[in-house]
């Protein structure tokens, strides 16, 4: 769908969620080295995680592409996903107990956007709450942490992951405005287009793309989008990660370019 030819270019693509290039950086910050079979483990855990999140989010975006009997696809993924994990941090619970918390939230943010954020009854706070919607990231990385006995950066990895997820949904919103206008997702950016009084939710969905382009709310989300990924930057810094700070930084550069990728979906009708 992001237009690759191969599964690797899928996951690497700057539209797609950088999960792995995360890991890898932090692997590197924390001089983990990369033959350990535990690491094979971790990101193995990894990759199956994000594709059980990825069929548990399409079931609910997308119901008319993905039937009720895809709950037991994302099953298959997440135990797989645990066992993988398992085999990497055996005799660690407190990787287990890192992993229930957070994936609490990240489900709690989830049923949140669900019950608030599409039926409009939003608040000024849910832009950097919806950055918990990247907070399965958060496991692999604390699994990195626990394999380089540095329990200390558990909460800091939350924290970094939240951020980063905050730039990632808004440039989201941004690219998928077009889609979320046609299903009425009321997304924050979406919200900040009809206040402007361009955009009504009867609007054609053709004009969406190029009335946000002419407006002041994409201004805003993108220097909200790119601060959160600096912030990101910064706490990567502070745990001493410069590797995982310099894919935040690289992922707020390309913020700068989301006006002209935006142009390009509207010149071609491209994801229409």
């Amino acid at each position: 769908m992001n237009g690759a030819t191969s599964i690797t270019g899928a996951l690497s693509a700057m539209v797609a969620t950088p999960g792995l290039a995360l890991l890898e950086a932090l692997r590197l910050d924390y001089g983990v080295t990369a033959g350990d079979q535990r690491v094979a483990a971790i990101g193995e855990g990894a990759l199956l995680l994000y594709f059980y999140v990825r069929v548990q989010d399409d079931i609910v975006d997308e119901p008319e592409a993905l039937d009720p009997g895809y709950v037991y696809v994302a099953e298959l993924f997440s135990g797989a996903s645990l066992r993988a994990f398992a085999q990497a941090l055996a005799g660690c619970p407190q990787f287990f107990c890192f992993r229930e918390q957070t994936m609490a939230v990240f489900a709690h943010t989830a049923a949140w956007e669900i019950d608030a954020i599409r039926t409009g009854a939003v608040s000024e706070n849910d832009v950097e709450q919806l950055g918990q919607k990247f907070l399965p990231m958060a496991i692999p990385l604390g699994a990195m942490a626990l394999l380089a006995d540095r329990p200390d950066d558990l909460d800091a990895l939350v924290r970094f992951v939240t951020s980063f997820g905050t730039g990632l949904q808004l440039v989201n919103d941004i690219l998928n405005i077009k889609e979320d206008h046609m299903r009425q997702r009321l997304t924050p950016v979406l919200r900040w287009l009809y206040a402007s009084g361009k955009v009504a939710p009867g609007t054609p969905a053709a004009n969406v793309r190029i009335a946000l382009l002419s407006d002041r709310a994409i201004d805003g989300a993108l220097r909200t989008a790119e601060g959160a990924l600096d912030q990101a930057a910064q706490l990567a810094r502070e745990i001493g990660a410069p590797c995982l700070a310099a894919v935040a930084s690289n992922r707020a550069a390309y913020v700068r370019s989301i006006p002209q990728q935006l142009l390009s979906l509207y010149l071609t009708g491209a994801l229409a």
